[in-house]
């Protein structure tokens, strides 16, 4: 999938990946999408693992800022640092929420967000629903395009078909 092209056609956008290449296949679109400003939110990562994962896959991270929401989960953390803002945790969507809309006010054509389905260990269905309907609308209003990942699961499919109708177009990966 050339995500640069679907991303011509569609300003947000759910992706439903299989677990086995749920990493490979974010990182090839932050890769492909990193020549511009992208906002790229990590449930599940911390920014030093992130920027390793960077390094070795040869992502160019001057255009990149990261929104962690883990670090300061498990240690003392300052609010942000060069290239990374710091959230409490993943179950602070206000905080989170807040946090994009800051950065995608500064001009961001993109923001990944990484993972929905990490989100759903912290939160039910529709409060998981009305984030993402607040992020896209911060994202159109920031004429940004945003990408949402999940993983391909049984569990997840009540979320998918709630975030579905709230995004452009739905993308699976797995079919």
């Amino acid at each position: 999938m050339d995500i640069k092209k679907e991303l011509s056609k569609s300003q947000v956008m759910l992706v439903i990946v299989p677990a086995s290449g749920y990493d490979k296949v974010v990182i090839k679109h932050l890769k492909a999408l990193s020549s511009k400003p992208v906002c790229y939110v990590s449930l599940s990562k911390t920014y030093e693992s992130l920027k390793e994962s960077f390094k070795k896959n040869k992502i160019k991270t001057g255009n990149v800022v990261v929104i962690d929401a883990i670090s300061k989960s498990i240690r003392k953390m300052p609010d942000q640092t060069d290239g990374c803002y710091y959230v409490s945790s993943p179950n602070s969507l206000t905080e989170l929420e807040i946090a994009v809309l800051k950065v995608l006010r500064h001009g961001f054509e993109y923001l990944i967000f990484d993972s929905l389905s990490t989100m759903m260990f912290y939160q039910k269905n529709a409060p998981v629903a009305k984030f993402v309907a607040a992020l896209s609308n911060n994202a159109r209003q920031n004429n940004a395009k945003a990408l949402f990942y999940t993983v391909k699961s049984a569990e997840q499919s009540q979320m998918v078909s709630d975030v579905g109708t709230l995004v452009d177009k739905v993308i699976d990966l797995g079919k």
